[in-house]
């Protein structure tokens, strides 16, 4: 197995599609062991290497992009926040000059909703701003 395992690291070291034999690992080192397991450490490690660099490269992309999320959207509603709106109107006036299009921009005021959460209480307001747009009746109900 430890034959196999130097031959299969030397082969990865080599890129892909490349077919390893340890015999012909041992005719290349001239007979000395003790070269070839010092290649197979230094295979291992690369290998080992590129993958924690991927892993990590990957889980930092993942906790960078969800803090871009949790930055732009209101935890209750999911909606875009101001922060998310003052970004994205410079790029999409941009857009419309550039292709000769009109823009609408179309913004929500809830008037005394205040009154909800006065006379209902937070939670049922609450449930309320975090309704689905397919059923908006049932959270507030």
């Amino acid at each position: 197995m430890s034959q196999a395992d130097v031959a299969l690291y030397e082969a990865k070291g080599r890129g892909r599609n490349r077919l390893v034999s340890y015999e012909s690992l041992q005719e290349n080192a001239g007979g000395d062991d003790r070269d070839l397991y010092v290649r197979h450490f230094e295979n291992v490690t690369r290998v080992l290497t590129e993958r924690m660099t991927t892993l990590v490269t990957n889980m930092g992309r993942s906790l960078v992009e969800a803090a871009r999320r949790e930055a732009n959207q209101d935890a209750l509603t999911q909606l875009h926040n101001r922060r998310y709106f003052d970004a994205r109107l410079s790029r999409e006036v941009e857009t419309a000059h550039k292709h000769g299009r009109a823009l609408a921009i179309a913004l929500v005021d809830l008037d005394h909703f205040h009154d909800v959460n006065a006379g209902f209480g937070y939670p049922s307001g609450d449930r309320c701003c975090a309704a689905s747009p397919r059923s908006p009746a049932t959270a507030c109900a």
